[in-house]
């Protein structure tokens, strides 16, 4: 709920991308990655 909030995108909407079940579109990668404090590349990459 906190990064639903931070964020702007609604909580059930976060879960689906989080689940693949909803494509995040450029715009909620770039509002997550804001909220998250990391560059939007790491939302797709595991490195380290």
């Amino acid at each position: 709920m906190q990064l639903a909030a931070l964020s702007g995108i609604d909580n059930k909407t976060i879960s689906r991308i989080e689940n693949g079940r909803h494509p995040a579109s450029i715009d909620q990668i770039a509002r997550l990655a804001r909220a998250l404090d990391v560059p939007s590349y790491r939302l797709y990459h595991d490195d380290p």
